[in-house]
């Protein structure tokens, strides 16, 4: 639209013109904005996944990848997929910005091809919150988990203020001796990860990349009324992701390209790549 106002040709003659120069209308692909200083924090954290998968190729299998997400009453809304086909226009609504709002922080882990939870947080999480979760709730959540994977198994946590107090610190170290990717904590702080977690990179999670937008294309892809509702549904998703372990191992792939993109860009980002 822009080319045709500027030199007056029409819309239907410039699309025809770049076709036949073989050129197609690309999406910018949405980033997370980086540091300078993320560039080589990324970049060490995946040479070192990529010498672990060196060493055991079934390493990316062997992490509990971790994250909360917010699920609202609204939620996301995408006008592409709200079309209704009819040879009258049937002037239908579809209702937006209610004043009855509700919403649900829900944790959820990914490990080799089992998925965790959803297990409901509180709203607003702090340091004391997120203990009591993974002294208390974690334990029973793991119980999910095939022993042998729980031997061998790496927990990884992004760095979330709730995720990195002290005392959280110590009782992951307990749980995960030598086996934790978290945040990093200081030359001089106590429980320091054994791998450190690079800030603002959720394209490296799982979590992040995967589980959270799957999740929420199926919740919201009709209107939902109340909480009840809401969280049936979340639950109803989880189970579809338990039912199709084929979607997880896709997902261990795509983290491993990942890794290998970031070395490929010194750190850079990655998603335009893939």
């Amino acid at each position: 639209r822009r080319i045709a106002s500027r030199t007056g040709i029409s819309p239907s003659v410039v699309w025809r013109i770049l076709h036949q120069n073989n050129m197609y209308p690309y999406h910018r692909q949405r980033v997370q904005e980086l540091l300078p200083r993320d560039y080589p924090a990324r970049l060490i954290f995946s040479q070192t996944i990529i010498d672990k998968i060196t060493i055991n190729p079934n390493f990316l299998k062997n992490i509990l990848f971790t994250d909360e997400a917010m699920f609202t009453k609204d939620g996301i809304f995408n006008q592409h997929n709200s079309h209704l086909w009819s040879e009258e226009n049937p002037r239908a609504v579809r209702i937006r910005g209610s004043q009855y709002k509700f919403s649900i922080n829900i944790w959820c882990g990914l490990v080799g091809n089992t998925l965790l939870g959803p297990h409901e947080l509180p709203a607003r999480l702090n340091g004391q919150g997120f203990l009591d979760f993974i002294m208390y709730n974690l334990p029973v959540l793991l119980e999910n988990v095939p022993l042998e994977v729980q031997e061998t198994m790496w927990f990884m946590l992004d760095g979330a203020p709730a995720h990195h107090t002290i005392a959280v610190r110590q009782q992951l170290h307990y749980l995960f001796p030598d086996k934790l990717i978290g945040r990093e904590a200081g030359n001089n702080a106590q429980y320091r990860p054994d791998i450190a977690w690079p800030p603002r990179s959720p394209d490296f999670n799982p979590c992040d990349f995967f589980l959270w937008g799957f999740m929420k294309e199926q919740v919201y892809a009709n209107e939902i009324n109340n909480r009840e509702e809401l969280l049936m549904k979340i639950n109803n998703v989880a189970d579809i992701i338990r039912q199709t372990p084929n979607l997880l191992e896709k997902t261990w792939d795509s983290l491993h390209r990942r890794m290998e993109k970031c070395i490929e860009v010194n750190g850079g980002h990655i998603e335009q790549l893939l």
